[in-house]
């Protein structure tokens, strides 16, 4: 019997600090702590995501926001997923990089400041 092919969800969140903050969304509950203390603040927003289904050895995806978006090249590499990222702000690419993820180890980066906060880009296999 096959195994079902893995989820990769992928997010861009906006981190601040709220004097009454809201309970992050359900994606993010698993890691809430670990966002807490990596990244000093107190409520994350979601404000774009993406769920790709991993039924191909190389998958291609955006995760979209107003501003912001990660283009997404993985490959799969026996446990683990290899990244290529690519971040753009609106249509002018900032930034290129590699990246592993992993069932165990979801890949969290630190994005830019934005307004009163900052954003955060999530890759989390499920």
């Amino acid at each position: 019997m096959a195994q079902s092919p893995d989820r990769m969800w992928s997010a861009v969140v906006f981190a601040a600090n709220k004097e009454k903050p809201a309970a992050p969304p359900g994606e993010l509950t698993k890691i809430e702590d670990a966002l807490k203390t990596v990244f000093g603040y107190n409520q994350f927003t979601l404000i774009g995501q993406h769920l790709e289904l991993m039924d191909h050895p190389s998958e291609r995806w955006l995760i979209p926001s107003k501003i912001f978006c990660i283009r997404v090249n993985s490959k799969r590499g026996g446990a683990n997923y290899q990244l290529k990222l690519q971040l753009f702000q609106r249509t002018k690419m900032l930034t290129e990089f590699d990246a592993k993820v992993t069932r165990q180890s979801p890949l969290v980066i630190r994005g830019p400041l934005c307004e009163k906060g900052q954003l955060i880009f999530v890759l989390m296999v499920q």
